[in-house]
């Protein structure tokens, strides 16, 4: 029988990426996280929405969006989020963090969050998937920016949630053709895929230009919600008086 405090641990873990995190992948110099950590957590496991996040470099995007979200989706499966594609700026680097996490996940310092595990069924970088004991699977795909992303289908099931994750970067905005490219990418693959499942756009603002940005300054008209997360948000969190 398992103890009451480890069933009250995975109950707070399976809700929240926050305490899954500081449960099992804080650092030895981690903080407390900020309350834009919960926030981020609750629209990503619970949130029914569109989403555009602006949030400042060094944010902790990558530790709560890309490596606790992953992580956590493949340890409390879910069919209402089984099948995720992540997209980054480039799909070399996509790939390679995608490989690093899921290695993460597979480590022997992690057999507690594998314990219904059947069969990873693929371990590529470009996708992750997973086949548990009960028969349920979960699949996590990587693309970057630019990618045929239009009509993804894994066997009958559309993506439940479409991840942009830091896709463009301040050279990006020297040029004056890629960001029109990049605005027209993500109206005819991203919201073209958006009618069937949700969509979560997080990353700096790096020019009026750039699709976050954009996607903001028509929010209503692209069905988004907002959410601008600034550095004098984060001292404030941490009691700094400024």
């Amino acid at each position: 029988m398992l103890d009451k405090a480890i069933i009250e641990r995975e109950m707070r873990c399976a809700q929240s990426l926050v305490e899954f995190r500081k449960t099992y992948l804080a650092g030895e110099h981690d903080v407390e996280s900020p309350r834009f950590h919960h926030e981020w957590s609750e629209i990503l496991l619970h949130g029914h929405s569109n989403y555009a996040i602006e949030g400042f470099r060094e944010s902790g995007k990558d530790q709560i969006v890309f490596q606790a979200n992953i992580m956590h989706a493949l340890t409390y499966p879910a069919d209402y989020r089984s099948y995720i594609l992540m997209v980054g700026a480039n799909k070399t680097d996509m790939a390679s963090k995608m490989k690093d996490i899921t290695r993460q996940w597979q480590s022997p310092q992690h057999d507690d969050l594998r314990v219904n595990v059947q069969k990873i069924v693929e371990d590529s970088g470009d996708a992750f998937e997973v086949l548990y004991q009960n028969g349920q699977r979960v699949r996590i795909e990587t693309f970057g920016k630019g990618g045929a992303i239009r009509g993804r289908v894994w066997g009958l099931k559309r993506p439940d949630i479409i991840i942009l994750n830091d896709i463009q970067d301040p050279e990006d905005m020297n040029s004056d053709t890629i960001p029109e490219t990049d605005w027209d990418w993500f109206i005819s693959n991203i919201m073209f895929m958006g009618k069937s499942c949700r969509i979560f756009m997080i990353g700096n603002n790096v020019g009026a230009r750039c699709v976050i940005e954009r996607t903001i300054a028509h929010a209503a008209a692209l069905n988004f919600k907002t959410m601008r997360v600034g550095i004098a948000e984060y001292l404030k969190d941490d009691g700094l008086n400024i």
